[in-house]
């Protein structure tokens, strides 16, 4: 359907070689026929985006390569969710604080000390949904250092995502 054609006013324009006619790309999936206007077919599988790159006369070659991108970004929004969090909770309680309006306005209250634990022990213990190898966030590389902030290594992160993907959704999702 996005078929073209080329021509020249001047004459000068030739191809060496011929070109081939534009079609739609073509294509059957456990025994369906497919029919899309691009070689980017990303309705045919769930969570699965096909790019076709040449002409089959068989079955083709699939190679599958998960996307842990997004995962990645997640997980460090959330460190530094958690680190925003802390820092607000710093603020509140310090009355030091030159934060307008909020510094210091909880100094001295236990409520912070009960809150800022509470969090802390969800996020360093075990997940009610352990799998595998990966049962808390320390197992994908999350800890926290003498200050009580947060961090991530991306190296140990990109590693249980490249192996154990699975694992790693179960624990921070329960399965969903």
């Amino acid at each position: 359907s996005q078929d073209f054609t080329l021509t020249s006013s001047a004459g000068g324009l030739a191809f060496a070689t011929p070109l081939a006619s534009a079609a739609d790309a073509q294509l059957t999936v456990n025994g369906l026929s497919i029919t899309r206007s691009s070689n980017s077919v990303n309705d045919v599988i769930d969570g699965v985006t096909l790019q076709l790159q040449t002409l089959t006369s068989g079955p083709a070659r699939v190679d599958l390569s998960r996307d842990t991108q997004s995962a990645k970004a997640n997980i460090t929004g959330l460190v530094s969710a958690y680190n925003d969090f802390n820092e607000t909770l710093k603020s509140l309680g310090d009355s030091g604080s030159d934060v307008e309006g909020l510094g210091g306005s909880l100094a001295g209250d236990s409520l912070l000390r009960t809150i800022r634990n509470q969090v802390r022990n969800l996020l360093v213990g075990n997940s009610s949904t352990p799998s595998g190898e990966v049962s808390a966030l320390r197992d994908v590389g999350i800890s926290f250092d003498r200050n009580g902030k947060m961090t991530l290594d991306a190296s140990k992160l990109d590693t249980a995502l490249a192996s154990k993907f699975s694992d790693v959704a179960q624990m921070f999702s329960a399965g969903t």
